[in-house]
C-alpha cells in the first residue's frame, strides 16, 4: 500500500480491499487508541489518491494478526455485510495453544458474556450469546499444539475464551492464560477469510490468505 505502512496489501480493486494486519496493530479507532490503526492508514492512502474511505467489513483484537476485509463499493459493502450477519463468512485461524494433550478435533460450543469481576474478559456463561468454535489440530509437542480454529459465531474474544475455558488458552496472550510463561506477542492468526463477492465471480466463494508472520513463525521453532 505504501513503503511506510506496517501492512501489507493481499488484494486490492475497485470492490474489495484486503490486508495483513501486524500484531499491535488496533483494527480501528477506539477511546485508547485514536489514531495510528490499521483503518487510518488505509483512509489515508485512498485520501492521497481522491478516492473515497472503504469500509470495514470485520475487525481483530490488537494482538492478532492476520487477513482483514473491507469494501471498496457500496454494493460490495451490502452484500459483505449480510454474509457476516448471517455467519456465512468462513474464518481460519491458526493459534498455538498450552496442553499437548488437545483432542485431534472437536467443536467447542458454550455461551459467551462479560466477566462480571474483569471488564477486558468475557468467559463461558448461561446468560452469554451464543458461540461455537471448531478445531482441529494440526501438529503437538508436549507443552504445545499448534490447532485450526474455524470459529462460526464471531463473538468479543470468542477463540481466546472458548480456548481458555477448556483448559487449553492461547499461548502468549496475557489476559486469559496470566498464569502462563510469557511469548512476545499472542500467537493466533487468522490465515483466511472466504465469501462471496459478486464482482469477483458471482457466486463461487473467494477466499484471501495471510500468510504466517515471521514472528509468529519464530515463536513456532522454540517449542517444537
Amino acid at each position: 500500500m505504501c513503503e511506510t505502512c506496517p501492512l501489507r496489501v493481499i488484494f486490492a480493486d475497485e470492490h474489495i480491499l484486503a490486508v495483513e494486519k501486524p500484531a499491535g496493530m488496533v483494527t480501528h479507532p477506539v477511546y485508547k487508541h485514536p489514531d495510528g490503526t490499521l483503518v487510518d492508514y488505509v483512509a489515508a492512502w485512498y485520501a492521497a489518491r481522491g478516492l473515497a474511505r472503504p469500509w470495514l467489513l470485520h475487525r481483530l483484537d490488537k494482538d492478532t494478526s492476520g487477513v482483514v476485509l473491507l469494501a471498496v463499493s457500496p454494493h460490495t459493502l451490502r452484500v459483505a455485510a449480510r454474509q457476516f450477519s448471517d455467519h456465512t463468512v468462513g474464518k481460519r485461524y491458526l493459534a498455538l495453544v498450552w496442553g499437548g494433550d488437545f483432542a485431534d478435533a472437536g467443536t467447542i460450543v458454550a455461551p459467551l458474556g462479560r466477566d462480571p469481576d474483569d471488564r477486558r474478559r468475557v468467559i463461558v456463561r448461561a446468560d452469554g450469546q451464543a458461540a461455537e468454535t471448531r478445531y482441529e489440530v494440526i501438529q503437538r509437542g508436549a507443552m504445545h499444539a499448534l490447532v485450526r480454529l474455524r470459529p462460526v459465531t464471531g463473538r468479543m474474544h470468542q477463540l481466546r475464551a472458548h480456548l481458555a475455558s477448556i483448559g487449553h488458552p492461547i499461548a502468549g496472550d496475557p489476559v486469559y492464560a496470566p498464569a502462563y510463561p510469557t511469548f512476545p506477542r499472542l500467537l493466533l492468526h487468522a490465515e483466511a477469510i472466504t465469501l462471496r463477492v459478486p464482482a469477483l465471480g458471482g457466486a463461487r466463494p473467494r477466499t484471501f490468505l495471510a500468510p504466517i508472520p515471521l514472528d509468529f513463525a519464530s515463536a513456532l521453532e522454540t517449542v517444537a
